[in-house]
This record gives C-alpha cells, structure tokens and sequence, in this order.
C-alpha cells in the first residue's frame, strides 16, 4: 500500500502543515479577544476535580496577556510564566526557523525530483 507513495511529496506536505501549525497558533492567541479567554472555564483536569490550582494553571491566559501587552496581568496570571514565556518564544522561533531552513534547502513545494533529508 505504502510502496507507490512519493515520500518526498507527503514530506514536502507535511512541511507545509508544521508551517501552518506553527504559524496559526500564536495567531490565534494574538488575535483571540481578552474576553473569550478569560471567561472561559477552566480546562485543567486537575483543578476541576481537586478544585485546586497546579503550577500551570493560569498559564494560557498569561502567555495571551504578555501577547496583548498587559505584562502586570500575567504575573497575576501564574507568575511562572516570566520563565515559561522567554523559554516559549524560543522554542518557536527555533521551530520556525528549522522549518524554513528544510524548505529553502528542498526549493519549491512543486519538486520531487530530490530526497527529503
């Protein structure tokens, strides 16, 4: 089944799809209003049947402030996320940049013509 498949045309897609995950999510973030966030339930499994708060509770909603500009709030948030945010941006700009080193070496979405290392 999988002998006929271009492997370098499902990576070359797969590229592209880790392209547009890693470019849509801080997107959304970005663009997602204060509100809709912050009346938004608690999704932490651990704070809905203990009815405590773990050490990363309030996170999504600090890294959503620190985005918007409101760096008090999100140290109110979980003052964690003063380490988590820096370590954070890193690894996305790493990811990012790994992913369109592999796509300029490769050229264009178009080719097949070269392996996929």
């Amino acid at each position: 089944m999988l002998q006929g498949m271009n492997w370098s045309r499902s990576r070359q897609l797969a590229l592209v799809l880790r392209s547009a995950v890693l470019v849509s999510l801080p997107l959304v973030l970005v663009l997602s209003p204060d509100k809709v966030l912050m009346d938004a339930p608690a999704i932490c499994l651990f704070r809905n049947i203990t009815g405590m708060e773990c050490y990363g509770c309030g996170m999504t909603r600090g890294i959503h402030a620190i985005l918007h500009g409101h760096f008090a709030a999100a140290i109110e948030f979980n003052k964690a996320v003063v380490v988590v945010a820096p370590i954070l941006a890193v690894t996305w700009m790493r990811a990012m940049y790994d992913t369109w080193c592999v796509f300029l070496r490769e050229g264009s979405i178009g080719r097949t013509d070269r392996s996929f290392s």
